[in-house]
């Protein structure tokens, strides 16, 4: 993720350290999203997509506590609640947006933002986006995106379809795959990068 490589991470439980990877990546980039920090009427630089309210909320949450003493700013769109407070938000400007796909597209439909400047995109739970019907949502998001951006795709499964939107949205990515040994103790990961196989540990509680 550091070297601007797409990725996609099959994870066959969620651990809230995957939240919190999420926003080390984003804050790793952090420089550059400084160096084009957004004004009124700017779209984002940073958009991640979440199947639910609730994991968009969770996200900005981790957003915050990452993002607090920056000059970045962030806002949540999701169904669900008003639209007014998060089209503001999105009229002032900010650099990163987390979104549910079916708000996002009204917001884009009302011309309330766009997404020419999006250059780090992340898709979240892309199987539950999937089975939940987004599909179509999120074609004609990513559609709007600059080619030459950098795609994170986090899974729980890897059913077809997923691997269909991978290969669609995705160029050359690193793999990696990560399955539970010990439950609530060890997670391990082997990742394929160029050919080289790296096994990781992690302790799930970090």
């Amino acid at each position: 993720m550091c070297s601007c490589h797409d990725c996609h991470h099959c994870a066959f439980t969620w651990h809230p350290a995957w939240t919190r990877d999420h926003l080390n990546w984003l804050l790793i980039h952090q420089i550059c999203i400084l160096d084009c920090l957004a004004e009124r009427g700017d779209g984002p630089i940073v958009l991640v997509l979440a199947p639910t309210r609730e994991l968009a909320v969770q996200i900005q949450e981790e957003c915050t506590k990452f993002g607090s003493t920056s000059r970045i700013k962030h806002t949540c769109v999701y169904g669900g609640a008003p639209k007014g407070p998060q089209a503001r938000d999105l009229q002032n400007g900010v650099e990163i947006v987390i979104a549910t796909p079916g708000r996002l597209i009204d917001m884009l439909d009302s011309r309330i933002t766009n997404l020419k400047r999006v250059t780090y995109l992340v898709l979240d739970e892309a199987d539950r986006m999937l089975d939940m019907g987004f599909e179509p949502q999120i074609r004609k998001i990513v559609d709007q995106i600059r080619p030459d951006r950098q795609t994170l795709l986090w899974s729980a499964t890897w059913p077809k379809d997923v691997q269909a939107i991978a290969r669609d949205f995705l160029s050359n990515p690193y793999q990696v795959r990560e399955m539970t040994l010990q439950v609530s103790l060890l997670q391990s990961m082997h990742c394929s990068c160029n050919g080289l196989n790296l096994f990781l540990s992690a302790w799930s509680n970090c």
